[in-house]
């Protein structure tokens, strides 16, 4: 039973102080908004549209307001919460500044609310944080430990992205992109790998390490890191750490699977086990070897808090996937059935991709959305290697999030389809969106499986599939 609510602390923030919140409307910012409304605060807020999320935020007693003005940001105000998507003449942080305010990023925010709590357990990686978070909410929910969880995607079991728990231990999701993890304060720190991605914000791959490794660092000696066997430069991001290290799935990893063996849904089975010794027997209802993996980072990050092993099998079993990770979203006319992943990086891609092909499907149609110029500039040969698992690529345009990427990037999806086409895959660079889901619907039949793709608004398309 979830325990009730105690008081969060805020540094240099009073109890019951007003805080304001550009940007409400957020899947990450309401949950905080709401969050801290719950503990005692005066919150407001506003977005540029109304949503489902404003009216529950207006039902529960907390002020939101349609657009961004300077008048929106009140004298009494103590503190104004922001994302890294807010831009810097944006009228609202523009008055808190003018007024002395004190103005913080979303993610320094996480960071304040993390020290509330004795062991807050943060999960990094290039790829699978969130769904390597959110099996470890369902094991500590399992273990009736009253987690307070915070996870990049919607978790059915919780109704959103956070659930306010005790205070003794805290599930993150912890993001590289802009350093925001090396604001938290991680008891159990887990990096699931670590690969080029960010082009945006990280120079290079040099970069991307020194940022793990700064995290890692952050890790108290009585703390512990959790970290993949596969991790290149293994050696080097470990090297003089004070906390104690733990390596999973690996031969000679504290950690492994072995007898790996999967259903027609491509979900696995599996014997864990513990320093060479049978640890018990785990099944998976999420598709891939992959999620075998982040499973065994899981399951070692409850087993360093002491859950017992029944606890991890049942929570493991009891996680179905987070919003856009493999859901299943329906079955179209034609009888194909439609899903939608978040993948928008190469290794993410031919994970989804393998995973499905270990499953039942006779044809898997993906329609992909590259994400951002930077990105798909930079890992352009990778991403024209990632879909050989796919029977047929829809090629849509390159999403851009508005102001987070420079002009000048001269990359466009047409040179990805040209290298697909080079390396034999079978591939339609649709017109528009609406040329993309038409294409599937005439040429897709029962037994298929068409997967939308990307980390734009690609995600909307499956309604389109289905209608």
């Amino acid at each position: 039973m979830q325990s009730q609510i105690q008081a969060l602390q805020i540094e240099g923030v009073r109890e019951g102080a007003h805080i304001h919140f550009i940007g409400i409307g957020g899947v990450h910012m309401r949950a905080h908004a709401e969050q801290l409304h719950n503990s005692g605060y005066l919150v407001t807020g506003s977005d540029q549209n109304e949503s489902e999320a404003t009216a529950r935020l207006r039902g529960k007693g907390v002020g939101v307001s349609i657009g961004h003005r300077p008048e929106h940001v009140a004298a009494d105000t103590a503190l104004v919460v922001y994302t890294a998507a807010v831009q810097a003449d944006n009228a609202e942080l523009v008055s808190a500044q003018a007024q002395g305010i004190r103005v913080m990023e979303r993610a320094v925010l996480l960071g304040q609310l993390m020290r509330n709590y004795a062991h807050p357990v943060c999960f990094a990686g290039t790829h699978g944080k969130t769904t390597a978070t959110s099996m470890a909410a369902e094991i500590f929910l399992a273990a009736d430990a009253d987690p307070t969880i915070a996870v990049g995607g919607i978790l059915p079991s919780i109704g959103g992205t956070v659930r306010d728990g005790g205070r003794d231990v805290f599930v993150v999701e912890s993001c590289e992109y802009c350093d925001s993890f090396l604001h938290f304060f991680p008891y159990v720190g887990v990096i699931l790998n670590i690969e080029f991605d960010h082009a945006d914000y990280f120079a290079d791959l040099d970069a991307v390490y020194a940022s793990f490794r700064a995290f890692a660092d952050l890790i108290p000696a009585d703390g512990t890191l959790i970290v993949n066997a596969g991790v290149e430069r293994l050696d080097t991001l470990i090297e003089g750490l004070d906390c104690r290290v733990l390596i999973v799935d690996g031969d000679k990893a504290a950690v492994r699977a072995e007898n790996i063996r999967y259903d027609t849904r491509g979900c696995a089975s599996f014997t864990a086990m513990l320093g060479g010794v049978v640890w018990g027997e785990v099944r998976l209802n999420v598709p891939g070897r992959h999620n075998v993996s982040n499973a065994l980072a899981a399951m070692t990050a409850a087993q360093v808090l002491r859950v017992p092993f029944e606890a991890m099998a049942q929570g493991l079993a009891n996680f179905r996937g987070s919003g856009r990770r493999a859901e299943v979203k329906g079955t179209m006319k034609t009888g194909a059935v439609v899903m939608d992943d978040y993948a928008h990086h190469p290794t993410e891609i031919r994970a989804a991709l393998a995973a499905m092909r270990n499953s039942a499907y006779k044809r898997i149609f993906c329609m992909f959305q590259p994400h951002t110029r930077t990105r798909t500039l930079a890992l352009i040969d990778d991403f024209s290697t990632s879909f050989d698992d796919a029977d047929v690529v829809v090629l849509l345009d390159i999403y851009e999030p508005a102001g987070r990427e420079e002009h000048g990037v001269d990359i466009s999806s047409s040179v990805l389809a040209a290298m697909l086409e080079k390396r034999g895959v079978a591939v339609y660079y649709a017109k528009n969106s609406s040329d993309a889901v038409s294409y599937i619907q005439k040429n897709s039949q029962e037994g298929d499986l068409c997967i939308t793709m990307g980390a734009g608004d690609v995600s909307q398309l499956g309604k389109c599939l289905l209608s």
